[in-house]
């Protein structure tokens, strides 16, 4: 059930949808063709769409370690980790030809000095993209591409242990995704946080609209405590960072909070959303749940609200071994209206029209 929306995008909505109405109305000719209007009907839609629906108030649907190529054929015999590592995504460009509107990298601190993207060294490294930067760059050419795109959402998960990476590898992920995307390609806690005090005042106000946030992208780091304290060690409402921190109400980063359990979460992960917080969780977190065809945690993350639902079976992929799981929306998307906070009128196909 969707939650009552509040605040001023759900009169700007009603104001844009009766102006658009109106138009379409007037563009009509004696003869009640209406041609012209049908083919502005999409756009004047998703312009209201964007000026009255905020980036906190869709969802969409990407992949969980999204540079990910099994490894099963050379660990299946030796470990029991194997069958929850049996799966392949596309490369990132062809994932987001696809439709899929978030990505999770997890990177590594190699002897090179660089961030690598892989899984495990050693056990499982296989990926379609080896440099942080090159997995970064493969997402910026195709924003660029598609300027009109939703709003993107990047996790990024230090695998490096945080004494290793210290400040300056935290310092690291920030350059290097501010050398591959510029400022105004990115949504950052600055953008949020605007005059308040703490990022955690902002929300829910300080979200851009879906206009704003169109062909830009924002990244949230996936780690625990350890890592989080040491990103914002000096940066408490992440001042200056590129990266939002998972987070918990009360702390003065709260704006991104990280909730994979969308079944025994399901009423909290619905009540922050509702707040104004954006949120991921994960439609299948145990694999073998998925590859028994199990579909609750998947039908909860869909009716969680949260912003961010990963999975590693997208529907465009090759389902769950053995039992044919994958996870889109009903009607084969990956991204739509909020189903807990959009306001009432939100269309889902006017959400995403970079969307095949």
């Amino acid at each position: 059930m969707r939650l009552p929306a509040t605040g001023r995008p759900v009169a700007a909505l009603a104001l844009a949808l009766l102006l658009a109405t109106g138009a379409a109305a007037c563009s009509s000719d004696d003869n009640g063709s209406s041609d012209a209007a049908a083919a502005g009907d999409t756009a004047t839609t998703t312009l209201a769409l964007d000026d009255a629906v905020g980036l906190n108030q869709v969802q969409v649907i990407g992949s969980h370690n999204s540079y990910h190529v099994s490894n099963f054929d050379q660990i299946g015999g030796v470990s029991p980790l194997a069958a929850t590592l049996d799966y392949t995504h596309d490369p990132l460009p062809e994932q987001l030809d696809e439709g899929l509107r978030s990505f999770e990298l997890d990177v590594f601190l190699q002897d090179d000095g660089e961030l690598h993207v892989l899984h495990f060294p050693g056990f499982d490294p296989i990926t379609t993209c080896d440099l942080f930067t090159d997995c970064l760059s493969q997402i910026r050419g195709w924003s660029e591409a598609h300027p009109d795109h939703v709003p993107l959402g990047v996790l990024v998960e230090v695998k490096s242990p945080a004494q290793e990476l210290g400040a300056a590898g935290m310092d690291q992920l920030d350059a290097d995704i501010r050398a591959v995307f510029p400022e105004d390609a990115l949504i950052t806690p600055d953008d949020v946080r605007g005059e308040a005090t703490t990022l955690a005042e902002a929300v829910p106000e300080g979200w851009p609209t879906l206009g704003e946030s169109r062909g830009r992208v924002m990244f949230a780091m996936d780690n625990g405590a350890e890592v989080r304290d040491l990103y914002t060690d000096g940066h408490e409402s992440l001042e200056g960072r590129v990266l939002f921190t998972p987070s918990e109400e009360g702390r003065p980063d709260a704006a991104f909070i990280k909730l994979n359990d969308p079944t025994g979460d399901l009423s909290e992960i619905q009540r922050l959303v509702a707040a104004g917080y954006i949120v991921r969780t994960r439609a299948d977190a145990d694999l073998l749940n998925a590859q028994n065809g199990e579909t609750e945690d998947r039908e909860n993350a869909f009716a969680s609200g949260a912003q961010w639902v990963s999975t590693d079976y997208p529907a465009t992929e090759d389902p769950a071994p053995n039992s044919g799981y994958t996870v889109a929306f009903p009607d084969g998307a990956f991204a739509r209206c909020n189903p807990v906070n959009a306001p009432d009128g939100c269309d889902d196909a006017a959400v995403d029209p970079a969307a095949p």
